[in-house]
């Protein structure tokens, strides 16, 4: 019976120790699976083992070959024109072009135009008080006038 405990305890304690173990590997910036690969490259090369088997050259092979290199210029004129084209796009923004300076320009000449005329707004209407009181003022001398 205490073997048998034994046994569990000593599995789980090295499960326990692998996982402490990777979780340092992972902490260290290795993760467990690169250090696999890593491992067996260098195993494959000290038995002589490659990933790679050459197929001799035939006419499928060439034009296999030939189709790889078009395509890979295809995408460098592809990658060149989307380069071109964000470039194009940074250009013609709304701030190089001037639009939003005009509408900025724009909106403060009308706020200025909105406040003056406010303010002559009330300036006028200050006149026309001094206007009406020196009537009224006015007023009451002729009728003082008239009295006597």
């Amino acid at each position: 019976m205490f073997s048998f405990i034994k046994k569990i305890w000593h599995s789980i304690m090295i499960f326990a120790m692998a996982v402490v173990f990777s979780y340092f590997l992972f902490f260290l910036f290795l993760h467990p699976l690169n250090l696999v690969f890593f491992l067996g490259d260098k195993l494959r090369a000290a038995t002589g083992l490659t990933n790679s088997a050459t197929v001799p050259a035939n006419p499928i092979n060439q034009l296999a070959l030939q189709l790889d290199e078009k395509q890979q210029q295809l995408d460098q004129r592809e990658q060149a024109l989307n380069d071109q084209a964000a470039k194009l796009a940074g250009q013609n923004n709304f701030w190089n072009n001037g639009l939003l300076l005009a509408i900025i320009l724009a909106l403060v000449v009308l706020g200025v135009l909105v406040i003056l005329n406010f303010y002559f707004d009330r300036r006028r209407e200050k006149e026309l008080e001094i206007l009406a009181q020196r009537e009224s003022e006015e007023a009451v001398v002729e009728e003082e006038k008239n009295d006597e």
